[in-house]
């Protein structure tokens, strides 16, 4: 039974003048765990301590080496081949690697902080507000901006900075245009991140040197990608792999981040880190206009589901839930609530003449005429049913209201919309009914409603194309004892 081992370089196994080491320091578990753990014949870069004698032969302090080591089950086989073996060349202390872990871990440990924390708000505003704030704390620098490209313009405007110097934050305009940075731009849209300070003889080497001499500083330019939201419904048909692919050739804009003057060039290891907070801030866009979008979404679907379709006036449910609001606000204030149904005189006389779509239009052109009649921004005009309309006007007595009865027959009769020739009325024409209401416990919106409708009711008994005001809903006698000098010219309704 052949015995698995790590072989290692010859010249870790002889000093310099070809004497033998001292011994390889014990590798112990972890030699045994590559032995067993990894396959026959593979080439494994890995770090190992070695021993080497001193001219008294004792032996001296490791060193810490780094080779291509190969496992090899025979032990009578050397090795095949060692590839960039490294010869010991730097002295370390057994604590530099556990403290390099513990460094590498508590940066890791604050990227994710960072990238949770762009991910924490679906505001637009506040995801980039918190982008160039919590990249500046991390990267410990004097200027962070986020600048997105205009497409009308094709000028990169900032949205977001930070700077260590508010007073001139904003002093020096931080815009600049295609046209000024072809090849800069040209690189930054294949998706590669620009150091402005390199000193790399490249296509771009001009363009750098201008832009330091605009903005000093030792900046690092990261391009921000537009990503499409992802669709998680079962009917979509794109995998995510798809989607990063048609989203990954969008450009959005740039991240720019800017060291002290005096500061090194930024290292692979913070242009990583800032590719990977960049991708966070992606996403977190598209996550922020899809919630606005959403919103938006919503907001027309509420309007839709709360308008009449035909006319575009607030439907039933919108006026039953306009009345209830409207009446508990005004009972706290003890203040009138009045309400006008309007009903368009003989219409399906109209509509048996000249057919429905001829209808439909004149219930749009009377709908728009019943919206110049009220003026206030609480007062609903609504569509109560078929040919029939209503009026809540809040904070209104029955003058208030009777007025804007008037108004109404006015705008109507302007309209001049011809009626079935077999009508009385050479014109369209409205009846209304007015009811008024102090709200309270004695009474309801219900019983508004009620009376506003046997006040239509009894205008339509006396002849149409006119306004009745119930007699016993309304605030009439109320104005005259408060000595009102208006007077109305109106037949109340019986109940």
């Amino acid at each position: 039974m052949l015995q698995r081992r790590v072989e290692l370089p010859l010249f870790f196994r002889q000093n310099k003048d070809r004497s033998p080491l001292a011994k390889p320091v014990e590798l112990g578990k972890q030699q045994a765990q590559l032995a067993a753990s990894e396959p026959a014949g593979l080439s494994k870069r890995c770090e190992l301590p070695v021993i080497q004698s001193d001219k008294s032969g004792q032996p001296s302090a490791p060193n810490w080496v780094y080779a291509h080591s190969e496992v090899n089950d025979s032990a009578s086989t050397p090795p095949a081949s060692y590839r960039n073996a490294i010869p010991p060349t730097e002295e370390r202390p057994s604590t530099d690697l556990s403290s390099l872990l513990q460094n590498q871990r508590r940066q890791n440990q604050r990227l994710r902080q960072v990238e949770r924390k762009l991910r924490s708000s679906l505001n637009l505003a506040t995801v980039l507000g918190a982008t160039v704030v919590e990249t500046a704390a991390f990267f410990q620098v004097k200027q962070v901006s986020l600048l997105r490209h205009d497409t009308i313009q094709h000028r990169w405007q900032p949205v977001a900075q930070y700077c260590e110097n508010q007073d001139l934050a904003w002093q020096q305009p931080f815009s600049f245009s295609a046209d000024e940075f072809p090849a800069l731009i040209e690189t930054l849209q294949q998706g590669h991140s620009v150091h402005i300070n390199s000193n790399r003889e490249d296509a771009i080497a001009q363009e750098r040197l201008r832009w330091r001499s605009q903005w000093p500083g030792n900046w690092l330019l990261v391009p921000v990608k537009r990503r499409q939201p992802m669709d998680y419904s079962l009917n979509s048909a794109i995998s995510l792999e798809a989607a990063e692919e048609a989203s990954s050739h969008e450009h959005w804009g740039i991240m720019a981040l800017a060291c002290a003057n005096n500061q090194q060039s930024w290292s692979a290891q913070q242009a990583t880190q800032s590719q990977s907070i960049v991708v966070e801030l992606e996403w977190a866009i598209a996550q922020a206009h899809q919630h606005q979008e959403l919103i938006l979404a919503n907001q027309e679907l509420q309007k839709l589901a709360l308008s009449d379709g035909l006319t575009r006036l607030a439907n039933r449910r919108r006026f039953d839930e306009h009345l209830a609001d409207e009446w508990q606000r005004l009972a706290r204030d003890q203040q009138p609530l009045s309400l006008i149904l309007c009903d368009l005189d003989h219409f399906k006389r109209y509509n048996d003449a000249f057919g429905h779509p001829a209808g439909d239009r004149c219930l749009i052109h009377v709908a728009r005429a019943l919206l110049n009649g009220p003026q206030r921004p609480a007062d609903l005009v609504a569509r109560y049913g078929g040919e029939e309309f209503a009026v809540i006007l809040p904070n209104t007595d029955t003058h208030g209201a009777w007025r804007i009865a008037q108004k109404i027959h006015e705008h109507i009769r302007d309209l001049k919309i011809e009626h079935a020739p077999n009508n009385e009325e050479k014109y369209i024409t409205v009846t209304m009914g007015v009811s008024t209401v102090l709200p309270g416990h004695n009474n309801t919106a219900q019983m508004l409603v009620q009376a506003a409708d046997l006040a239509l009711y009894h205008a339509k008994q006396q002849g149409r194309n006119r306004t009745y005001v119930h007699a016993h809903y309304n605030t009439v006698d109320a104005d005259l004892e408060r000595g009102s000098k208006a007077s109305l010219d109106m037949t109340p309704a019986e109940d």
